[in-house]
């Protein structure tokens, strides 16, 4: 087996779905509240900040702030810790805002050794032959998602999703969404909890998810 090689793209995104107000979510907000350092208020790329919708973006990671969903999402690597930081304090301050689902994810982008390694493994997703070729003509592996169950004490789900990259030529895009939910929440303090006591083993689940399947795509090169 030659060894498996790094993402050429690695991105995270923290997902929260509650009751949010998209006004308050911008720069000036989180430098006052010393989150983020002075100037970035000034150099901040934003986009749009309004009743219903925030957007903007640092030279690190990018916010989208809708009524009952926010995205923080890294642009720089390495920023994971960053943007936990970033999201945990952010929701000290915000503490009684109600949020019930919290969503840890990953998104790398994997470049395979050649053409015939990339059609191997998109057949080893979804035989082909078995199943489409009676009823399709060059039947293609588009997008494979794939649910567990969560292996702690929280409710939610741990969620794959594999699909031909369009960032990388022969490439794969593995993305992991590892979902806790509290849908009886009325504030956000639990957040801190996943934040941090999980944050470990969510990043640890990660890898090994994505170490196995792209394992599972070289694995044709032996044969």
């Amino acid at each position: 087996m030659p060894e498996l090689p790094l993402p050429d793209l690695d991105g995270t995104s923290l997902v929260l779905v509650g009751a949010f107000n998209p006004r308050i979510f911008q720069p000036a907000w989180f430098v006052r509240n010393e989150l983020l350092p002075e100037g970035v208020e000034s150099t901040a790329n934003v986009e749009i900040i309004n009743n219903d919708l925030c957007a903007f973006e640092t030279d690190w990671f990018r916010l989208e702030v809708l009524s009952d969903r926010l995205v923080l999402r890294s642009l720089a690597t390495p920023a994971m810790e960053s943007l936990r930081d970033l999201l945990f304090g952010t929701f000290r301050v915000l503490r009684h805002t109600p949020v019930h689902r919290v969503g840890l994810n990953t998104h790398a982008h994997y470049r395979l050794p050649s053409e015939e390694t990339w059609h191997q493994f998109g057949h080893r997703l979804a035989p082909k032959e078995e199943l489409w070729s009676p009823v399709l003509n060059s039947p293609g592996t588009l997008t494979l998602v794939i649910q567990g169950t969560r292996p702690d004490d929280y409710d939610g789900h741990v969620r794959v999703k594999v699909e031909p990259s369009a960032q990388v030529t022969y490439g794969i895009f593995i993305e992991t969404n590892d979902e806790y939910r509290r849908l009886d929440a009325d504030s956000a303090t639990w957040v801190e909890d996943v934040l941090t006591k999980q944050w470990d083993a969510s990043r640890s689940r990660a890898e090994q998810i994505r170490s196995h399947i792209v394992a599972s795509a070289f694995s044709g090169e032996e044969s």
